[in-house]
C-alpha cells in the first residue's frame, strides 16, 4: 500500500495486526473502510483511535480571542470605575451629555482625572505603545448639572 495510506491507517491497526490485516483486505479501499467502520464503533463507544492521534486539532479554546471592552456606562457625581481586566491600548468614549472626567491611574495619585466637556467628545486615546490601563475611573464634571450615560469601547 502507499505511504500515506499507510500512515491513515496506523492508529487503527497495531504494528503486530498489519500483516493479519493485509491478509484479509486485498485494497487499500477496503482497508480504509475497516479504518472507518473501526471509527465509527468507537464513535460509538467514545474511544476513538483517531482521538489519540495529535495532528487532530483540538476544539477553540477562546485562547486567541480578542481583549476588549464595550458597553454602556452610568455616569454620576460618585467616581467609580471598569476594571477591564487586561492592559489596554486603546481607548473610545463617546455619548455623554453632560461633562465628564476620566482617569487612568490610581486614585491615590494626583494630576490623573481628564476632563471632557461634551463638545470633547469622542474621545480617543491611543498611545504607539498603548495606554497599559487595566482600570478606568469616571465620574461627572464639576459643571455636570445631572447623570448620564456614555459609551466605552477599550481595546
Amino acid at each position: 500500500m502507499p505511504e500515506h495510506i499507510e500512515r491513515a491507517l496506523a492508529p487503527y491497526f497495531e504494528e503486530g495486526e498489519r500483516g493479519l490485516w493485509t491478509q484479509l483486505v486485498e485494497d487499500q479501499t477496503d482497508a480504509l473502510l475497516v479504518a472507518v467502520l473501526i471509527e465509527l464503533q468507537a464513535l460509538n463507544a467514545e474511544d476513538s483511535p483517531s482521538r489519540q492521534t495529535p495532528d487532530i486539532p483540538a476544539p477553540r479554546s477562546g485562547e486567541n480571542e480578542a481583549e476588549y471592552y464595550a458597553g454602556e456606562i452610568e455616569i454620576t457625581s460618585d467616581e467609580q470605575s471598569v476594571d477591564l481586566g487586561f492592559k489596554a491600548e486603546d481607548v473610545l468614549i463617546y455619548g455623554a451629555s453632560e461633562p465628564i472626567e476620566i482617569a487612568f491611574k490610581d486614585p491615590a495619585k494626583s494630576n490623573r482625572a481628564i476632563p471632557l466637556g461634551t463638545s470633547d467628545l469622542p474621545y480617543n486615546v491611543a498611545p504607539e505603545t498603548g495606554l497599559g490601563a487595566e482600570e478606568i475611573w469616571y465620574r461627572l464634571g464639576d459643571s455636570a448639572s445631572g447623570s448620564t450615560t456614555a459609551q466605552l469601547v477599550v481595546f
